[in-house]
């Protein structure tokens, strides 16, 4: 047992680990030293620094060659699927996050229309916030466009280090430093250079000053018609990888249909931002720091917008204090939080109140160490938090970070700790589960080395569940059976597969809308059984069915029990009758109208085609208003 800041902690490791003892030529310090060189934006490492960083600025570059606008081995134009992903691209964002910035930039053309004048290279729509008008653009450019008349096609290709200095010039024009800037290229021809070393080696410098000012080049590799494109040959020294990411941002294998291309930029459509820092106390003495990133999160439909009917423009509320005895506004200074004790009031201020909500600081404090095979199923109540380490709040944090996650995999064990997300969250102890490193078998990364952070549940949230004696067990070979049914109608579950059919039908309906479509689009809903698979089994079926007997029995009637000692719903009580109007009148005249609820007040004023809205004595008022009666 181990006292940690006056907390006693029952979780021991062994007298063999030691988390501050690592060695330093191990593989995983090398992944996290690595990960701790890579730049950042921020000066002093300010936590809150991170949460400004939350609009995104993607520009998609487009390769125009004439290979890119014949048909490919699909029968599909490369140049149209990359419009049509674009333009799903923006709808995604005008409804996610109407504040990013998405463009367009076309190289390779006839038509010249950029901002450093080069030949060749045209930008075709700013980067501005999206709106429906770029939408329908991208759409109609996709249905019989002749883009040889309207663009055409260049006499010589364009150098690519020229492109990329168009988009630097296009990003530090329209954006600052509190966005994540983006490029998103799409190309079919694997070595641009033509074997030209000084057009490859000013293409790496200016892809080199574009990293230097947080400028992400994303490659979408595009296979031509003879051939699978090949990275080696130009991309793979141009295109820097980001550890963090799963995977590699290089496309090696080439994609060729509209579906993959659109679900290779889905995985990009969104940088990833850490949900928030905090440091991670392992000792008394030493503190590393870490970045937590949300690993899944259910989508829900927006938070309506209330609109002034005339302008229709977004409304602004605004909360007023009005003493009740004068009338008056109060203003904060006037505002006090007080506790009775001994027969008077003591005043709080907002800061005392805030020190006694207050636990402690945010961070994570390591309590001890228990066996993964602790961890149960039951564990997880709520959606798990990633781990990784962060060298720029604190120096040696990847190091120390990647010596902890060696030692608890070699051991096989998890770590217990207090987490404390932000300001004013109520603590919660939480498991540390280490995860390995995982590779494909191209030497691609799939799984990133890290810490899984799972919220551990309060002891009376778990429950023992409590069976009657009279429970009807069902028989041996019922039992068989029905693991058999089971087992042949279990499907390999993934919810990224299955998309909420009443939020895509929302956004059908909305984009149909912004974009005045005349019906919207059909969603597929997912969700809905196979039911020609499920006939695949019906043998098996009809066997358990008859083992188990006819299952539809006829419904009983039931009644709502009575609350028990246990606790339980209350029967609700019957409403009573609404007295009749003579007798309003003559209890309106004294203080026995008060004896009748609200509901039969309500029933009053409805019969007598009266406002209902108000408290009872609103009602009561109201009704004495009605009679003429003053009281």
């Amino acid at each position: 047992n181990a006292e940690y800041m006056g907390v006693v902690s029952h979780f021991t490791m062994g007298d063999e680990f030691d988390p501050t003892a690592f060695e330093q030529d191990g593989p995983a310090e090398d992944f996290f030293a690595a990960a701790a060189a890579e730049d950042a934006e921020g000066e002093d490492g300010n936590a809150a620094d991170e949460f400004k960083t939350t609009r995104d600025a993607v520009l998609f570059v487009i390769d125009c060659r004439q290979s890119m606008l014949h048909d490919n081995a699909n029968g599909d134009v490369y140049f149209e699927t990359v419009l049509s992903a674009a333009s799903q691209f923006l709808k995604t964002k005008i409804i996610t996050n109407e504040n990013d910035k998405c463009g367009i930039l076309l190289y390779n053309t006839r038509e010249q229309k950029n901002p450093m004048d080069f030949p060749n290279i045209c930008v075709l729509q700013d980067l501005d916030l999206p709106d429906a008008t770029r939408i329908r653009e991208l759409q109609n450019m996709t249905e019989g466009f002749d883009f040889k008349q309207k663009f055409g096609f260049a006499a010589k290709d364009v150098p690519l280090f020229q492109v990329l200095w168009t988009c630097q010039t296009i990003f530090s024009n329209n954006t600052n430093k509190n966005f994540t800037k983006r490029i998103f290229l799409f190309t079919n021809e694997d070595d641009p250079s033509k074997g030209d070393e000084s057009i490859k080696n000013r293409s790496l410098q200016r892809a080199h000053d574009l990293e230097e000012a947080g400028v992400t080049i994303e490659l979408f590799a595009l296979n031509p018609v003879d051939h699978d494109f090949d990275v080696t040959l130009f991309y793979q020294d141009l295109i820097a990888v980001d550890d963090e990411d799963v995977g590699s941002r290089l496309a090696v294998n080439g994609s060729t249909k509209v579906e993959e291309l659109t679900r290779k930029i889905r995985q990009k459509e969104f940088k990833k931002r850490a949900v928030g820092k905090v440091n991670f106390a392992i000792s008394p003495d030493m503190e590393i720091a870490v970045r937590f990133f949300s690993m899944i999160q259910e989508a829900k439909k927006p938070n309506p917008i209330q609109l002034e009917a005339k302008s229709n423009k977004p409304l602004k509320s605004e909360t007023k204090w009005i003493c009740a005895d004068t009338g008056s506004i109060l203003f904060e200074p006037q505002i006090r939080t007080f506790q009775p004790f001994g027969g008077e009031k003591v005043p709080f201020s907002k800061a005392e109140m805030a020190e006694v909500k207050k636990f402690d600081t945010p961070g994570m404090k390591l309590m001890g160490f228990k066996p993964l095979e602790r961890l149960k199923t039951y564990h997880n109540t709520r959606h798990s938090y990633f781990l990784y380490p962060d060298d720029e709040m604190i120096k040696g944090s990847a190091l120390a970070f990647a010596a902890l996650h060696t030692k608890m995999l070699e051991h096989k064990k998890m770590a217990i700790v207090r987490f404390i997300p932000r300001e004013n969250v109520i603590p919660r102890f939480g498991a540390i589960w280490p995860q390995a490193e995982e590779m494909d078998e191209n030497g691609f990364q799939t799984a990133p080395p890290g810490f899984h952070l799972i919220t551990l549940p309060y002891a009376d949230d778990i429950r023992p569940l409590k069976v009657g004696a009279n429970v009807p067990v069902a028989e041996r070979d019922a039992i068989v059976k029905a693991k058999a049914v089971v087992k042949s109608l279990t499907i390999d579950f993934d919810s990224r597969n299955f998309e909420n059919p009443a939020i895509q039908r929302f956004y059908a309906g909305l984009q149909a809308l912004a974009l005045q479509e005349g019906q919207p689009e059909e969603c597929e809903d997912s969700l809905v059984p196979d039911v020609e698979g499920i006939r695949a089994y019906k043998p098996l079926l009809d066997d358990w069915m008859q083992t188990v007997g006819d299952l539809q029995a006829a419904p009983k009637a039931t009644r709502k029990r009575k609350a028990d000692d246990e606790g339980g719903d209350e029967p609700k009580r019957a409403k009573k009758p609404v007295p009749a109007a003579d007798n309003v009148a003559q209890l309106a005249a004294s203080d026995a109208i008060k004896k009748l609820t609200v509901d039969q007040l309500k029933g009053y004023l409805s019969g007598q085609k009266l406002p209902v809205s108000g408290k009872k004595d609103d009602l009561i008022a109201r009704i004495r208003k009605h009679l003429g009666i003053n009281v």
